[in-house]
């Protein structure tokens, strides 16, 4: 019985720190594409850079520059959105594509009340 609980423990306990996107959606709106989504994290107040990619049928990938909106330092929530001109990075777009969004957990640490990056 104990070996058991053992399992179940150990395949719950990841999931009490995965971090998800969720509702992923893109659209044009004004000569430029907005990618939404919805960051899910247990913990309310983690912040996390998200990068963007799109890719085409065929796999090639295009990583936008001239980005704005909800990329770095970002907190868990739901209504997230990243603005890409897609014509100041003068892209060649035809055919389907696909928004992929990629996340990374900044390593804080808490000092008294204030919460550092690490990295500072």
């Amino acid at each position: 019985m104990f070996f058991y609980l053992r399992i179940i423990l150990l395949g719950f306990i990841p999931s009490l720190f995965a971090q998800t996107i969720e509702n992923v959606d893109f659209y044009v709106e004004s000569q430029r594409i907005v990618v939404r989504y919805d960051l899910i994290y247990p913990t309310p107040d983690t912040l996390i850079n998200v990068s963007l990619d799109f890719r085409n049928d065929k796999g090639d990938k295009i990583t936008p520059v001239s980005v704005t909106g909800d990329l770095n330092k970002v907190k868990p929530g739901v209504g997230k959105h990243i603005n890409w001109d897609a014509l100041k990075d003068q892209a060649e777009l035809s055919g389907k594509y696909k928004a992929e969004l990629c996340i990374d957990q900044i390593k804080t640490i808490q000092i008294g009340t204030q919460v550092w990056m690490v990295e500072n």
